[in-house]
């Protein structure tokens, strides 16, 4: 965990950085820095529930960029505590599509290093209690996120999910196309949900 006054200080550089022209290059020094830190895997998750829009939008940048980066570091247990700390954020707020696009990626990021396979995302209460678009977008996010070998195997899961969430006497809905878009590379095709 993150000792005490590190979100607090952190959410002040941020706020420094986007109001304060003047000291923003020293704000940037000290972000820069923490965001090496291995306290930022913590912090950078709590602030996704700051009240400062600037540091919860830092907050998702920070995860994504870590995961991006550091993902091996963790342990499975620790990625998948981090995993469901960004879809209780991305379920939780209603955040702009920057946001939620930042949270989605390291989510999948994360669950890549703490999951066996993409299916493994339906045993996650924090995934589940996510509104079925919500869980699309999550979905749309994992071909960029997870190793395409390791998930090609995960093809008839991901269409069961789909499936699923799919109600059968209506067209496809944009976000499940978008996720559809996505996984099409790897062989999933818009006539398998039938």
């Amino acid at each position: 965990p993150a000792p005490v006054g590190v979100v607090p200080q952190v959410e002040s550089a941020v706020l420094v950085m986007h109001r304060e022209p003047a000291r923003a290059a020293e704000a940037d020094q000290f972000l820069q820095q923490f965001q090496r830190a291995p306290v930022a895997w913590d912090a950078a998750s709590r602030l996704l529930s700051s009240v400062y829009a600037e540091a919860a939008l830092f907050g998702a940048c920070c995860l994504h960029q870590k995961a991006r980066l550091e993902t091996v570091s963790l342990s499975a247990p620790d990625a998948i505590a981090l995993t469901t700390r960004c879809l209780e954020a991305i379920g939780s707020v209603s955040f702009p599509t920057s946001m939620r696009t930042q949270l989605a990626l390291a989510a999948g990021l994360l669950s890549s290093r703490g999951l066996e396979s993409p299916e493994g995302l339906s045993t996650l209460p924090s995934f589940v209690g996510l509104s079925p678009m919500l869980q699309v977008e999550l979905l749309a996010a994992l071909p960029l996120t997870w190793h395409h070998e390791r998930i090609r195997s995960s093809l008839p899961g991901v269409i069961n999910m789909l499936s699923s969430l799919t109600p059968h006497d209506q067209p496809a809905p944009h976000a499940i196309a978008a996720c559809i878009a996505a996984w099409q590379p790897l062989g999933i095709e818009l006539a398998d949900l039938g």
